[in-house]
């Protein structure tokens, strides 16, 4: 599992580089997918919020076939992620 400062580290460089309200929609698409992670498993909440950057940020990458992550890419993913229903998950 990749370090929390390094997740953390990642996904502060990635709301570095956006505007203000598109950080704020990513802020709370993770949190969303956070609740739903710790609802879920039980997970400690700090613990459940570096699985949702972690998530957004690989998932953006991989999604995007870029270097860097995207944003919106990240939202979409987390957005389906809190969308998605439980059986499919």
């Amino acid at each position: 599992m990749k370090s929390t400062g390094t997740i953390d580290a990642r996904y502060e460089a990635l709301t570095k580089s956006l505007d203000g309200p598109t950080v704020q929609r990513l802020s709370d698409a993770v949190s969303r997918a956070a609740m739903r992670f710790a609802f879920a498993s039980g997970a400690p909440g700090a613990q459940a919020v570096r699985l949702s950057k972690s998530i957004a940020l690989d998932l953006a990458r991989v999604e995007a076939n870029r270097p860097k992550p995207s944003a919106e890419t990240a939202f979409a993913a987390l957005r389906e992620i809190v969308t998605r229903p439980p059986s499919i998950r």
